[in-house]
């Protein structure tokens, strides 16, 4: 029963200006005043002080802490269907634990009904060969409930997804849709049992690891925020958009924030121009079909990526990751490097975070990069591991990002550098003053964090670190020697 106090009414407007009216209306509202505040509005006051994602993750949050106040307390938190509307399980191996995850998954449900759920399940265990009880339960669960699942994100072991299936036509409230495999092997793909088109229309879609059937992929335009489609790896075959699907995406969905897939660069029809609000942006570029080494295909795939980046125009781009994938063996391999120049000069202005992996590209190429993101704050670059090419990082770079002129520095806000796989034709002397001046004298922003790859362990550096903490300036240094 709803606990409320009854409105106070006045017999006349004109008794507020009358004489004492004031003190005697103040009298009646003490008089009716209630010590206890309404259930409805405790549990509005629990909701509010749920976590800002909406999920638990601890019996150290709320809503758990809200039973173990008092008997009233615990009695609205249970009688508060939207305080167990969400939930978080991280388990580093859900093979301990299975039982208990199920059945807590249930009350949860139970207690949450009849509104819908957002649940997230990250879990990190040996592939799964055979169905086990509690992987049967756990199926049988998603299917059961597939009309409560309003976020269904699952980062599973990849066998689990063999035994779930997304088909049917039930998952009716489903808005956000994440799908990761956390294991696999060479010789096992876990193949999604997904009816795209069954599905309403997702705001967020998430596969990685997983294997479907692309041509039932069914994107809603209109809706769509975050697109991440990142097959399983290790495996020739893949989920590979087209240049002309990912220019046909983002000129059509007004609303996506979030673009990361693999490509497949063999065919470029699309000729008009496109603008997208997309603020982050992964895309790595598959060299696929025969005859790899043949210069002529590398010279026509240059031209493709060429007319592509010439296309696209992203002004609200923060977060940037393009990859190059190349089976050639040719001495020079080939890259549009004045396109995507020109690209980030209409794109970088809110650059804030940038990728380049297993690009073909040399010091000076990255520098003009740098010269086109002045807001940049975390670098990224990556080569093969072995194979890679060690061009791409070196004392050149570092004296470009040494900080000597404060009138025009190169990405002044720059916080971390990530050199995976590269690094050892840098010498200790520049990346120590590079650091030294980035943290010294940039008063702008410091330089938190460098990893990057080296021939020795660089005890010179170390020595200098020490220098800059005993002055007040921490930077973290890894350094793997390779």
């Amino acid at each position: 029963m709803t606990r409320v106090l009854a409105r106070p009414s006045f017999s006349s407007v004109h008794e507020v200006g009358q004489p004492g009216a004031t003190s005697r209306l103040g009298r009646k509202l003490r008089a009716r005043r209630s010590p206890r505040i309404p259930v409805e509005l405790w549990g509005e006051v629990f909701r509010w002080c749920l976590p800002q994602d909406g999920a638990t993750t601890s019996l150290s949050d709320p809503p758990f802490t809200f039973t173990q106040v008092c008997r009233f307390w615990r009695a609205v938190a249970f009688s508060t269907p939207r305080l167990w509307a969400s939930l978080a399980i991280d388990a580093a191996r859900l093979a301990d634990d299975e039982e208990a995850t199920v059945a807590g998954i249930r009350s949860w449900l139970c207690r949450s009904d009849p509104l819908t759920f957002a649940l997230k399940v990250r879990a990190r265990d040996n592939c799964v060969r055979s169905p086990r009880p509690c992987l049967c339960q756990f199926s049988e669960l998603i299917a059961a409930n597939a009309h409560r699942w309003r976020h269904l994100k699952l980062h599973l072991p990849g066998d689990w997804f063999d035994w779930i299936s997304f088909a049917g036509g039930g998952f009716t409230s489903l808005s956000c849709l994440s799908l990761h495999s956390s294991s696999f092997s060479d010789s096992h793909s876990s193949i999604l049992d997904m009816e795209w088109r069954t599905l309403p229309p997702l705001r967020q879609i998430t596969v990685s690891g997983l294997m479907f059937d692309p041509s039932s992929l069914h994107i809603d335009y209109a809706q769509i925020t975050e697109l991440v489609i990142l097959p399983q790896h290790t495996l020739e075959e893949g989920i590979l958009f087209t240049l002309d699907d990912v220019l046909n995406t983002l000129s059509q969905a007004s609303r996506l924030t979030k673009l990361a897939c693999l490509v497949d660069d063999r065919l470029l029809k699309w000729k008009m121009e496109v603008s997208s609000n997309v603020e982050e942006l992964d895309l790595c570029f598959k060299d696929c079909g025969h005859n790899w080494n043949n210069p002529d295909r590398q010279a026509n795939r240059m031209r493709r990526l060429d007319r592509f980046f010439s296309l696209l125009c992203n002004p609200n781009t923060r977060s940037l990751s393009i990859g190059y994938s190349s089976t050639t063996h040719l001495t020079t391999t080939p890259w549009p490097h004045d396109s995507f120049l020109s690209y980030l000069s209409k794109s970088s202005s809110n650059l804030e975070s940038l990728t380049l992996k297993h690009l073909p590209v040399v010091e000076t190429q990255i520098i003009q990069y740098l010269q086109r993101a002045p807001a940049l704050t975390h670098l990224t670059v990556e080569v093969q591991p072995m194979t890679g090419s060690q061009r791409a990082v070196g004392d050149l770079l570092m004296a470009a990002l040494t900080f000597m002129d404060w009138r025009c520095p190169l990405v002044p806000r720059l916080e971390s550098l990530d050199f995976r796989n590269c690094g050892r034709r840098c010498s200790e002397a520049a990346v120590s003053f590079m650091i030294e001046t980035r943290n010294v004298h940039n008063l702008v922003a410091k330089l938190k964090t460098i990893k990057y790859s080296a021939s020795r362990t660089p005890h010179s550096l170390m020595t200098k670190l020490q220098e800059l903490l005993q002055r007040g300036f921490r930077v973290d240094v890894e350094v793997v020697v390779q």
